[in-house]
C-alpha cells in the first residue's frame, strides 16, 4: 500500500493538536525531504509547489481537515513524522512557511515562478537539501539548527518572548506582589 500526503497528514494531526492549514502544508514538505534524503523516494506521491505562502501540497490545499488513515504507515515512515514533529512542530505556520522560504528547494523553484503562480520543488531539490544543509548534525544527540536561516530565526527569540510576556523575574516579582496585597488587604 502506497502512503499518501493524506495519511502523512493524519498521522501530523494526531500528534499535533490544532493543527492548521498553515502549518500542515510545510510539516508535510519536512517530512518529505527528511524521507527523501533518507530513503531516496518519496514518502507519498503528491506533488509540493511553491507558492506565495510557502510550500504547498495543492492536492491538499481545500480540504480543512483532510481525510486519510496513518494505521497502515510502516514503523519507518511513521519514525520521519515523529522526528518532523519533535523538530519543527514548536514553531508557527508563519515560521514554518519563512524557514522554507529561506532554503535551497525553495529558492530554485521560487527562481522559475512568476508571482502568484506555483511550481513544483523537485524531489532531487529536497534529498539534495535535507542531505546536506539540512541533514542533522551527527553526534551530540540534540537536535540541531538546520541552517543559518534556522539560527536567524531563532536569534533574540528569548529577547521577543521577554518584551512580549516579561522576564520570569518580572512574573514571579510580579506574583509575589499579588500574593503580598491579598494577605495585606
Amino acid at each position: 500500500m502506497t502512503t499518501t500526503a493524506r495519511d502523512v497528514a493524519a498521522a501530523l494531526s494526531q500528534r499535533v493538536p490544532h493543527l492548521g492549514t498553515r502549518k500542515l502544508h510545510p510539516l508535510l514538505y519536512y517530512c518529505q525531504g527528511h524521507h527523501l534524503a533518507i530513503a531516496d523516494r518519496p514518502l507519498f506521491p503528491e506533488t509540493i509547489a511553491a507558492w506565495d505562502d510557502g510550500p504547498t501540497v495543492p492536492a491538499l490545499w481545500r480540504d480543512e481537515q483532510p481525510v486519510g488513515s496513518s494505521d497502515n504507515m510502516p514503523e519507518s515512515e511513521l519514525g520521519i513524522v515523529g522526528y518532523v514533529v519533535s523538530r519543527y512542530s514548536g514553531l508557527s505556520g508563519n515560521d514554518l512557511a519563512n524557514l522554507a522560504r529561506a532554503e535551497a528547494p525553495w529558492k530554485v523553484a521560487d527562481s522559475h515562478r512568476r508571482p502568484g503562480g506555483s511550481v513544483a520543488i523537485e524531489h532531487a531539490w529536497m534529498r539534495d537539501h535535507f542531505r546536506t544543509e539540512g541533514a542533522p548534525l551527527a553526534g551530540d544527540g540534540r537536535l540541531p539548527l538546520d541552517s543559518p536561516a534556522v539560527a536567524e530565526l531563532l536569534a533574540g527569540a528569548q529577547q521577543r518572548f521577554d518584551r512580549r510576556y516579561g522576564k520570569p523575574t518580572d512574573i514571579e516579582e510580579g506574583a509575589a506582589g499579588s500574593a503580598a496585597e491579598r494577605q495585606g488587604a
